[in-house]
């Protein structure tokens, strides 16, 4: 079974794709395409438009296509087109190129460029073997061949697209999928004394405020939080007897000492912040620390895992 495309330029494109659920059919609509007429304006030739998807909302069609040289996906190089009955096709979207040339073939085996890709994010426990496909990366009117690593990291979580360069093995790009955010907080770095240069007027009194401890906190950026605004990110998770610490908007600006969540702000910030250079050195650390308020209300434990490439 095949998926036709023909122009009408009284109803615009016609786009009737037969899309079964057997795998049969995937190696038919890309073939069709390049016997087909292209798509109105796109830039790339027929012959390297290949058909994914055909969908449909409130009467019109939107039909999408993906660049392909000499059989390899182009990373990033699409285009859509949307039909609404009775009208002349419109372009929504033209990511492709028009001059694209094949590059190269590939020396680099899959197998390497996996380990190269392992070793670049410093992976750990994996949630399911890496995935390793080629494509083709565009560098202006030409493309390099790569490797497509995609990698999920159990501890930590993680899951990276790392592209390799399919014949010098160089790491050409690396992309976090998961969805991280940043916060802002105050905080003691590294501390009070240094801060103020001093320990006059500096005392604990039950963990209670005072505007010598406020006035020594400085302001940070707290990197790689949840999207919903929580102490958890890929290197550090920092709890209170309650569960996860979070804030709307990832906001603890507003946190002081007294509060409980003061030690896990302070203890998620210095261990993500120490996680770069623990990689850089090559250290394996694995731990988890337990930070008690001197007020005897509450526990805040934070649990870290820090492990190198090697580990």
């Amino acid at each position: 079974m095949q998926a036709t495309m023909r122009r009408d330029h009284t109803v615009g494109w016609a786009a009737a794709a037969v899309l079964c659920a057997s795998a049969i059919c995937a190696p038919a609509i890309g073939a069709a395409v390049a016997a087909a007429a292209a798509p109105p304006a796109i830039k790339a030739p027929d012959a390297q438009l290949q058909l994914t998807g055909v969908t449909a909302s409130h009467g019109t069609s939107f039909t999408h296509y993906r660049q392909t040289v000499a059989g390899l996906p182009v990373i990033g190089r699409e285009a859509v087109v949307a039909d609404a009955r009775g009208t002349r096709a419109d372009l929504l979207v033209d990511h492709t190129h028009g001059g694209l040339a094949a590059p190269p073939p590939a020396t680099l085996d899959r197998r390497r460029a996996i380990r190269t890709a392992l070793q670049r994010v410093g992976a750990g426990r994996l949630r399911a073997p890496a995935e390793a496909s080629l494509a083709l990366l565009p560098r202006g009117a030409n493309s390099i061949a790569i490797w497509r690593v995609l990698i999920a990291g159990a501890a930590p979580l993680r899951s990276f697209e790392v592209l390799v360069d399919a014949r010098s093995g160089e790491v050409v790009r690396v992309r976090n999928r998961l969805r991280e955010a940043s916060g802002s907080a105050q905080i003691f770095d590294p501390n009070p004394v240094v801060r103020l240069g001093s320990r006059g007027g500096l005392a604990d009194d039950g963990d209670a405020d005072s505007a010598a401890l406020t006035g020594a906190r400085t302001a940070v950026t707290l990197e790689r939080i949840s999207p919903a605004g929580c102490l958890a990110g890929p290197w550090a998770r920092a709890l209170l007897l309650g569960g996860d610490v979070c804030a709307a908007g990832g906001d603890y600006t507003a946190v002081t000492r007294s509060s409980d969540a003061f030690e896990a702000v302070m203890a998620y910030f210095h261990v993500d912040r120490a996680r770069p250079t623990s990689r850089a050195s090559g250290s394996r650390t694995s731990s988890t620390a337990s930070c008690w308020s001197t007020s005897t209300r509450s526990l805040t434990t934070t649990r870290t895992s820090i492990r190198s490439p090697a580990t």
